[in-house]
């Protein structure tokens, strides 16, 4: 005799129960991504650099039978999404492959339902707990960032599945359950390379639960797992550029500080439960679960900590696989019956006391540039009451979830708390959302794609300059497939990881680019070019195509000067005026509502009064000139960008007015 139900569990259960699981997983899946993709589809612009165009640009290549990005070698060790995508790029215009891009990253976050109710079967789960575990998966504030190019929402069913596989290769050791394991785990990784630590949880799970018959049972696993470290080596060492100076005390406090703010998304009423789930479970396939995401968890916040240690910022996007992981634990701890009541309240305790001493704003400033969905949540909550108010909403939001986490003896507030922590996910995606819709609209018909109209078919040369920002740069690089190669100004380092080659200058200032068309970034380098004639602009990128036979040359380029004019503090000029210059002349202003400047010209210092305009003449003894501009004497400009001073009418001057040593001398305006 079946008794009435007397939770929202219950209920739950009972219509569940009477669909198969193929049914509720298929619909779920199918309803998320659908629901995702229409959401995608009215994000229309990327702007998280440089991941975006790194991941669009390795695509391209891909398509083609290379391995570059802007003709630049390209050694990235997350390559499944760019071979996923590589098909879309070949055979569909840009603007196509990137909607049909947002389709496949929502398409495969929603797949992560199946993993997830797989792992809480393996570890003796109800399915109604199941198909909770895998309604959160899909919920979680992470997923509003299934429109940008990259490749995490490839990488979340996987990461699950190798988990998944994990604990039931441990569990019940095969050949057939390591090799699905090994499978899962090296496609997590070619999918996002941290993933690599599942493979280290596999190895302690194995050591810990058949201690000195581990490498006869899991022999399999064992030797095929040196391909997915190696790889992962080669990822840090390489792309990342981990390495010694990359640690840091400040990594070890960013750990538990990661794992507060992760909990603050759940509501904190799961998060004590889910920690006791994992203590000392008695089930061979739960303590498989518990080792395995134990370290997993460690070792993934450990690993991210260092980028948010040097950044100083929380890094959810990295983070938010363990959130379907705590579900499952946490239904693990109750139908454990609740153990480990201290644990619970000291955890409790822990979550709505960092509450109140780390206001969850400490965190949010300039969360709409970073990836973590969930602070740009707590950032428009303050955009709409203050600072203090929405810090104090969100700490009685934790203190609140610490309660109830404490109260999940009691059968109702059990069966609410996996719902209460949906419902909060569920709450953050609709407000990002509806930020993520607002900040990225439709841009103007050929806005984006300006410089494929502008050439068509003819190949492109960008070239990265000092001072001037790389976000338009990227940009142009990802909507614009006739951008072919990339040259950087010294000591610019370019748009990416990868973007290391230097502009070759001759000594008469010319330059070659290897085509036609060059696209130059003015914003914080001005330049002088001859042999070229500029035919297209978007802001401060100008499209030059080149006039005559020979190379096009710079006549003069100032290292540091802004398009507005001004100067930054430290800035180089470099002057070929018609071939061999040795002797220039230019004229400095000081707006009149600042102080006076001291300016140092090589190592020579001058005063420029407020409101005033001096007019210099040098020589160098170099040819080309070459002069640096420096000062401490900074000032606003209408960007709030630090400069000094502007300059203006620079030009090659003959030996007579000049100084006869090298040097500069006021000369008559």
């Amino acid at each position: 005799m079946i008794a009435a139900p007397h939770s929202t569990m219950d209920r739950i259960a009972q219509r569940s129960l009477a669909l198969s699981p193929t049914v509720v997983l298929g619909g779920l899946a199918f309803a998320s991504a659908l629901v995702r993709s229409l959401l995608a589809l009215r994000h229309h612009v990327t702007s998280y650099w440089p991941d975006e165009w790194v991941y669009a640009g390795l695509s391209r290549s891909i398509a083609h039978g290379h391995l570059t990005i802007h003709g630049d070698p390209a050694r990235f060790p997350a390559i499944l999404q760019p071979l996923l995508a590589a098909p879309l790029w070949r055979f569909f215009s840009t603007s196509t492959a990137y909607q049909l891009i947002q389709i496949e990253n929502a398409v495969a976050a929603s797949l992560v339902v199946v993993p997830v109710y797989l792992l809480a079967r393996f570890v003796g789960l109800g399915r109604s707990q199941g198909y909770m575990c895998s309604l959160y998966a899909i919920v979680v504030p992470a997923l509003v960032w299934i429109p940008v190019t990259i490749s995490d929402f490839i990488a979340y069913p996987l990461a699950i599945g190798a988990i998944a596989a994990a604990v039931r290769a441990l569990d019940r050791p095969s050949p057939r359950s390591q090799t699905a394991f090994l499978a899962l785990t090296l496609l997590a990784t070619l999918a996002r390379l941290q993933y690599f630590v599942i493979a280290v949880g596999y190895i302690a799970g194995a050591l810990w639960l058949d201690r000195r018959q581990a490498f006869r049972k899991h022999a399999i696993a064992f030797g095929a797992l040196a391909p997915v470290f190696f790889g992962a080596v080669v990822g840090a060492l390489g792309y990342y550029q981990f390495g010694r100076g990359s640690f840091s005390l400040s990594t070890l406090t960013w750990i538990p500080l990661q794992a507060y703010l992760l909990a603050g998304i759940t509501g904190a009423v799961i998060v004590p439960g889910a920690v006791a789930g994992l203590i000392r479970p008695q089930a061979r396939a739960q303590r498989a679960f518990a080792i395995v995401v134990s370290v997993f968890a460690l070792s993934l916040l450990a690993e991210v900590s260092v980028l948010s240690a040097i950044e100083g910022r929380f890094r959810e996007r990295y983070l938010f696989v363990l959130l379907p992981l705590a579900a499952v634990s946490f239904f693990m701890y109750l139908q454990r019956g609740r153990p480990h009541g201290r644990l619970v309240l000291i955890v409790a305790a822990a979550l709505a006391g960092a509450a109140a001493y780390l206001p969850v704003t400490r965190y949010s400033k300039h969360a709409i540039s970073f990836d973590s969905e969930s602070m740009v949540a707590v950032n428009w909550l303050q955009s709409h009451t203050s600072t203090t108010i929405a810090g104090l909403i969100v700490a009685l939001g934790i203190t609140i979830g610490s309660v109830l986490a404490l109260l999940t003896a009691h059968r109702l507030v059990a069966g609410l708390a996996v719902p209460v922590a949906i419902a909060i996910s569920a709450v953050i995606t609709i407000q990002t959302t509806r930020w993520d819709i607002e900040t990225h609209p439709a841009p103007q018909p050929n806005v984006l794609e300006w410089v494929d109209h502008a050439v068509g078919n003819k190949p492109v040369t960008l070239i990265a300059t000092p001072s001037s920002a790389r976000e338009p740069m990227l940009l142009a690089l990802y909507w614009n497939r006739s951008i072919k190669r990339e040259f950087v100004i010294r000591p610019t380092f370019g748009t990416d990881n990868y973007a290391k080659t230097p502009l070759q200058v001759g000594s008469n200032g010319a330059f070659l680019t290897g085509s036609d068309y060059f696209l130059y970034n003015r914003q914080g380098t001005h330049a002088m070019i001859e042999g070229a004639v500029p035919v297209h602009h978007a802001d401060d990128l100008v499209l030059y195509r080149t006039t005559g036979t020979a190379a096009p040359r710079f006549v003069d380029l100032v290292k540091g000067q802004l398009s507005n004019g001004f100067l930054s503090p430290y800035s180089e000029l470099d002057v070929w005026g018609s071939g061999r210059a040795k002797h220039v002349t230019f004229t400095l202003f000081r707006p009149k509502k600042f102080p006076a400047a001291t300016v140092f010209l090589g190592n020579q210092k001058f005063k420029i009064a407020a409101g005033a305009s001096a007019r210099f003449a040098c020589t160098s003894l170099r040819s080309p000139f070459t002069m640096s501009i420096r000062s401490l004497s900074e000032i606003p400009d209408n960007w709030s960008r630090p400069v000094i001073v502007k300059m203006t009418g620079l030009r090659e001057a003959a030996a007579s007015v000049a100084p006869t040593k090298p040097g500069c001398i006021r000369a008559a305006t």
